[in-house]
C-alpha cells in the first residue's frame, strides 16, 4: 500500500458494517457474508455495492496469522446521480 492511500475506507458506516467479518477472523473463524452498502469513492462518487466477500486466517509460519479476503461482485456498481 502507498504512503498516499488512506489506511481506512472514506466511509465510517461501511466500515462499521463490514468490521464484524474481519473480527471473527482475527478470533480464527472464517467470515462469509454478502455486503449490500451504499458508499462512496475516494473522488466522492456515490454508488451502491452489492458482493460477496470471504475473509480467512491463515498462518503464516508458528505464531503469525495474516487475513486474506476474496470478494466478488454479486452485480455491477451501481452509479448514483450527484446530489445537488
Amino acid at each position: 500500500m502507498s504512503h498516499d492511500s488512506p489506511n481506512k475506507t472514506p466511509d465510517d458506516e461501511l466500515e462499521r458494517l463490514v468490521a464484524p467479518g474481519y473480527k471473527s477472523a482475527l478470533e480464527g473463524d472464517p467470515s462469509l457474508d454478502i455486503v449490500q452498502v451504499s458508499t462512496s469513492d475516494l473522488k466522492g462518487r456515490a454508488m451502491k455495492l452489492l458482493y460477496e466477500r470471504l475473509i480467512v486466517p491463515v498462518r503464516v509460519g508458528k505464531y503469525r496469522r495474516v487475513l486474506c479476503c476474496m470478494t466478488a461482485p454479486i452485480k455491477p456498481i451501481e452509479w448514483l446521480p450527484k446530489q445537488a
